[in-house]
């Protein structure tokens, strides 16, 4: 969002040029995250502590079981972030950002299932493990396929850049959605 407001402006005053590379933005990025997690994660930690929302421990592991005061869902101050540093930096124009995005807010959201189910069934085995891995497995296969058939609108490549090898560079076809 940023970008797109601070980068045209390099006609009119040359500095803002510094936007169009990606290295700054990052940084910038970066730098969004990080305040964010400072500003808000003890207003976090505090509203969890008072709506009593704790990390379940599994009885069987002695070394957990210092962890139960520990809140869970920290995840979210994480995810919420990186989408809005990314939003505000990053080039929305590019079809991989909108991917990533997907791809972070989908795996957060079988991340949230999970602690949802510990928090609210005391329960703290949370989602199946073979259900997450299916939910996880199914999940790559659309952003597998999402690049695939993007693919075909000229936006993404199928071959495979090996680093070090210049000149290799196989074509995946189908396989790339692996």
């Amino acid at each position: 969002m940023l970008y797109h407001l601070l980068y045209p402006l390099y006609k009119y005053f040359f500095p803002f040029n510094v936007f169009r590379y990606i290295t700054v933005r990052t940084a910038l990025s970066a730098i969004t995250s990080l305040f964010i997690v400072f500003i808000f994660t003890p207003f976090l930690i505090k509203k969890m502590k008072e709506m009593s929302i704790k990390q379940q421990i599994r009885e069987e592991l002695e070394t957990h079981r210092k962890k139960g005061e520990t809140p869970t869902m920290g995840g979210i101050i994480i995810i919420f972030a990186i989408f809005f540093s990314t939003i505000l930096w990053a080039n929305l124009t590019n079809p991989y950002v909108w991917i990533a995005l997907f791809s972070l807010l989908s795996f957060g959201f079988i991340g949230f299932l999970d602690d949802r189910r510990k928090v609210l069934m005391k329960n703290a085995k949370g989602v199946l493990k073979r259900d997450k891995l299916i939910m996880e497995v199914s999940l790559s296969l659309v952003i597998g396929l999402l690049f695939y058939f993007l693919s075909h609108y000229g936006l993404f490549n199928l071959q495979l850049s090996v680093p070090f090898f210049k000149k290799f560079t196989p074509f995946l076809g189908v396989f790339y959605i692996f």
